[in-house]
């Protein structure tokens, strides 16, 4: 029976204050809870906002030019992607403006993970190898769905 209660208390969902980079994405956020590796996310009200996963450690060793390409890959209610965020990185600053720009992160919107999974990215030109790394860890992160 101990056993029991203590394997019940360690799968329970903890609520946990909302990590500083989910906040622009959520504004409203006041929690989060993580099950595997997605976290829930929600207002004062307890009313789901969304889910967000981070690519991190999945994406570990995944490099751009100059290093990895971490993201923070943001769903809606209906779990399909509404933002994925570079993450703090030691790339390139004017490579990883490139990919911001050219439209790279927002290829995903609108996507459920199985979707996002399948679809064939281009890379932005002039910024072939963090292209190739935020499209990789991205790749990495949704397989651990």
């Amino acid at each position: 029976m101990l056993a029991v209660v203590m394997m019940a208390s360690c799968n329970a969902q903890k609520k946990q204050p909302v990590p500083e980079d989910m906040k622009p994405a959520f504004p409203t956020a006041q929690s989060v809870t993580l099950k595997k590796s997605l976290y829930t996310v929600n207002d004062a009200n307890n009313k789901l906002l969304g889910y967000a996963l981070y690519s991190k450690p999945a994406s570990d060793g995944v490099k751009g030019f100059k290093g990895e390409t971490p993201l923070l890959i943001c769903f809606d209610a209906q779990k399909k992607i509404s933002q994925v965020v570079m993450l703090p990185n030691q790339d390139t600053p004017a490579f990883v403006d490139r990919v911001k720009n050219g439209g790279l992160l927002d290829t995903w919107n609108g996507l459920n993970a199985k979707q996002a999974r399948e679809k064939q990215c281009d890379v932005v030109a002039g910024a072939t190898y963090t292209s190739k790394g935020v499209i990789e860890s991205m790749h990495k992160a949704l397989e651990t769905l």
